[in-house]
This record gives C-alpha cells, sequence and structure tokens, in this order.
C-alpha cells in the first residue's frame, strides 16, 4: 500500500479510458475519475436496494422522451429493502 491509498495495475485500454475521460470532464487526476466512479456506482446500487431503477433520459426535437435502464448483470444479486 501507498501512503496514501492503494497503487492499482490497470490494463492500458482502461488507463486510456481514464485520460479521456479526465480530458472529457476535465477532471485532473485519476483519483478523481476513481472517486466519482465509486460514488457514482454507490448511487445506483443505493437505489436499487431501495427497489429503484436508474434511467437515462433522451429528448428528441418534439419533446417526446425516451428512457434507457441502466441494467448491470450483477443487479440480480442486489438485495432490495
Amino acid at each position: 500500500m501507498a501512503k496514501d491509498g492503494y497503487v492499482f495495475k490497470i490494463p492500458v485500454e482502461l488507463e486510456d479510458k481514464m485520460n479521456e475521460l479526465m480530458e472529457r470532464t476535465g477532471l485532473r487526476t485519476k483519483r478523481e475519475i476513481v472517486a466519482h466512479a465509486l460514488a457514482t456506482f454507490d448511487w445506483v446500487l443505493s437505489e436499487k436496494v431501495r427497489g429503484k431503477s436508474v434511467y437515462a433520459a433522451k429528448e428528441d426535437s418534439k419533446g417526446n422522451v425516451t428512457l434507457s435502464e441502466l441494467i448491470w448483470p450483477f443487479f440480480v444479486k442486489v438485495d432490495k429493502k
């Protein structure tokens, strides 16, 4: 363990994705990317535990909204309250 956290070895593809996300979001460090990813993951799981679903909404030029539910295979293992 490093002085202030963990050191991870990740595949080059994931490092490339992290660099892309840093560029797209303006986040300055991989630590920030990981922190936001974990916070989002935690929030999604918390919603699933409460029996809720998480959706992305896309509105077209006519105001019609299409919803796409976020589904991860391991959601079946999430215990609902």
